[in-house]
């Protein structure tokens, strides 16, 4: 959702999937 967020997401290679899990 948020950009810096989707900014980490791409430094670590993971998935959009991976970063919605980690909210959890």
């Amino acid at each position: 959702s948020k950009p810096v967020e989707a900014l980490k997401t791409a430094l670590e290679g993971s998935p959009p999937k991976t970063l919605d899990e980690r909210c959890k």
